[in-house]
């Protein structure tokens, strides 16, 4: 007896026939019959031109009529991976020509983070999934596409003592060597002191300084895409300034050539345009090299600052409140961020002390 499937089937179902040849003509059969009523493939690019739009798609239209959550950030976050990524490499394919072996080939070969390529897979695996729901393919492809390995890296986080080599107190001239300019000294040390994400700081207008109450208002982030909308989680937050921030702003305000209440704190090119990602992110290791920090074997990047802030403030600040700070949900996301050193978790082990001995004490163990 003889044995078929079709293409989107994981079981095998008995054609009826012991000969080779029949059992052909009934699985060629059956694949007929499971084309009729098919659609004509459109490209990708057409096919998905809507998707994950605001307002315009009809899959997060579906989502939210099921009661699923699917918020705004993440649905331009899904649009940027379409954008930046899938429609340039297989837009003008039509959906049912894209493959198992194109996409994870193609994916292999992105100069990306294992977790970005995954992200990615999973926005193109909801268009397919849609697109064989439409009956435009039969199966879905991706099925077959294993998802990158975990690369996470911890990040490492900068000391006391670097912090100062990096920031010198008082000393304007000793700042502009380091940074090289004064809006790169500004910039950074806002990330340093306030733990803001870099999509928030490029984001930041004039009016969000409170000067009177010593604050920041964090309203908007410039996203993947270049476009300023609101920040992650889309809530807005208050942050308290150190005083010294508040004046290395006050410094730079001087010199600023934009200083409008409704203009970037640090521009990129033009009054309109927030600074890029990337100006900011080639800035970090010519000023460890110049202040002496030594970073080689260490994962010291721009979002590094912002590990470093919990880290210190949540020796100072109640969780609830430097969550409130951070923008942080909830306190294994906090968790995440600190990064005691050693002395300091074994420090948080002493008022356990009693209750250890006494369990060693009690049980009779080491007694002779």
């Amino acid at each position: 007896m003889w044995y078929s499937r079709l293409a989107h089937e994981k079981t095998f179902h008995s054609t009826g026939q012991t000969s080779k040849a029949s059992a052909a003509a009934v699985a060629q059969s059956l694949a007929s019959q499971e084309l009729v009523g098919a659609k004509t493939a459109p490209r990708f690019e057409s096919y998905a031109a809507d998707f994950y739009v605001w307002q315009k798609c009809e899959w997060i239209a579906r989502q939210h009529a099921k009661g699923r959550r699917f918020s705004q950030p993440v649905a331009r976050s899904r649009r940027s991976h379409l954008e930046q990524y899938l429609f340039p490499r297989f837009g003008q394919c039509r959906i049912d020509e894209i493959n198992a072996v194109d996409v994870e080939n193609w994916l292999v070969g992105l100069r990306l983070a294992n977790q970005t390529k995954n992200h990615i897979l999973y926005s193109l695996n909801i268009v397919m999934k849609e697109a064989k729901r439409e009956r435009f393919i039969l199966s879905n492809p991706l099925e077959d596409v294993e998802p990158m390995a975990k690369d996470f890296r911890e990040r490492d986080v900068f000391s006391s003592e670097e912090l100062r080599l990096l920031f010198p107190v008082n000393e304007e001239d000793d700042l502009i060597y380091i940074w090289g300019k004064p809006r790169y000294a500004a910039l950074f040390f806002v990330l340093a002191t306030t733990g803001v994400r870099s999509g928030e700081v490029r984001a930041l207008r004039w009016r969000c300084v409170s000067w009177e109450r010593g604050g920041l208002f964090v309203t908007e982030s410039v996203k993947d895409d270049g476009k300023v909308g609101r920040p992650k989680n889309d809530e807005g937050r208050a942050i308290m300034l150190p005083t010294r921030t508040t004046e290395v702003l006050a410094w730079w305000r001087k010199q600023a050539l934009f200083k409008e209440a409704d203009d970037f704190l640090f521009p990129g090119s033009g009054r309109t345009n927030p600074i890029t990602r990337r100006a900011i992110s080639i800035q970090l290791r010519p000023a460890m090299e110049r202040a002496g920090i030594a970073f080689s074997g260490r994962n010291l990047v721009v979002h590094s600052f912002r590990h470093t802030y919990n880290t210190l403030m949540r020796r100072v600040l109640p969780d609830e409140l430097l969550r409130g700070q951070t923008g942080h949900r909830s306190i294994a996301m906090a968790d995440r961020y600190d990064h005691p050193s050693l002395e300091e978790r074994l420090l948080k082990l002493e008022s356990l002390r009693p209750a250890v001995d006494n369990a060693w004490t009690g049980s009779g163990a080491g007694r002779r």
